[in-house]
């Protein structure tokens, strides 16, 4: 019903109450999850526990405040818990960049309602499985998640780097802004995906956050060179990144598997070859704007 909204405001060409809808919409999925968290890791029966642990002190008053000042902690403790509070922040990074990103095609698409609506009700399906595998995280509390949560985190991050790679290029030439802000972007954003995934594997060590900088360092210079040379259709290059992405993230994923060899690394890069190709051939690099800034 949100992303149902934000496509008939836009196209009504209403800008600011796009924007202002969008950012409510969105503060109503982060409650969903927020609820989800709090009620995952909150500790259970909180005031038997409180009664409990001070059923000795002797003093009505003092016990009474002791048992609420226990109960409270009970309560919202995971609240003020580094560990519990940056896993809410990390699960809630694929979630926020899948609407905001949405939002952005939305927008770079106003008017073309089938666009539109294809997205919307893809990213529509995405949200409501990444709620319900979220709501799995936080059941299981794990410190690595477990293979069918990775495999469907995984192809929603490919689907949601697809929507930030077309939007946002499409957006910034449409603004005239520099290549180098949308290789910011890139690095980012890939940057932020990489690292949710290297937490899920419980591996966020300092040589493999030099490797996920790494990857994001050639998508942001790779983002900056398609920014400066690709042509007019934008969902060819974004596409062409996500394969980038796939290769270097794939690779790296099975050599953190224990599991990377030659078979498995030239499986990817045909793969990799096969979606340039297409792409390539496809595309008309010399398509532009007359009198545009591209």
């Amino acid at each position: 019903m949100g992303f149902q909204a934000l496509v008939y405001i836009v196209n009504l060409n209403q800008v600011e109450t796009f924007l202002k809808t969008a950012l409510w919409v969105w503060l109503y999925l982060s409650a969903m999850i927020l609820v989800f968290f709090d009620l995952h890791f909150k500790v259970q029966g909180g005031l038997a526990l409180a009664r409990k642990k001070h059923e000795n002190i002797g003093h009505r008053l003092v016990r009474g405040v002791r048992v609420f000042l226990s109960a409270l902690n009970y309560r919202l403790g995971h609240y003020f818990r580094i560990k519990e509070v940056k896993t809410f922040l990390v699960y809630l990074v694929l979630p926020s960049f899948l609407f905001w990103f949405t939002v952005a095609v939305f927008y770079s698409n106003m008017g073309r309602t089938g666009i539109q609506q294809l997205y919307a009700w893809i990213s529509t399906a995405s949200m409501v499985v990444l709620f319900w595998y979220l709501k799995e995280v936080f059941h299981r509390k794990t410190e690595r998640v477990d293979s069918d949560i990775f495999a469907v985190f995984s192809v929603a991050k490919i689907y949601t780097l697809t929507l930030a790679y077309s939007s946002s290029l499409v957006l910034m030439r449409r603004y005239c802004l520099p290549a180098k802000y949308y290789a910011v972007l890139i690095f980012t954003v890939s940057f932020l995906l990489v690292y949710q995934a290297l937490f899920q594997h419980g591996l966020v060590k300092l040589k493999h956050l030099a490797s996920a900088l790494g990857i994001a360092a050639v998508m942001g210079v790779a983002g900056y060179f398609i920014y400066s040379l690709w042509g007019l259709n934008y969902f060819s290059a974004a596409i062409f990144m996500a394969a980038i992405y796939n290769l270097m993230w794939g690779s790296y994923h099975y050599h953190l598997d224990h599991g990377l060899n030659k078979k498995v690394f030239f499986e990817i890069l045909i793969i990799c070859f096969a979606v340039a190709f297409l792409v390539f051939v496809n595309t008309n690099f010399k398509e532009r704007l007359i009198g545009s800034c591209l």
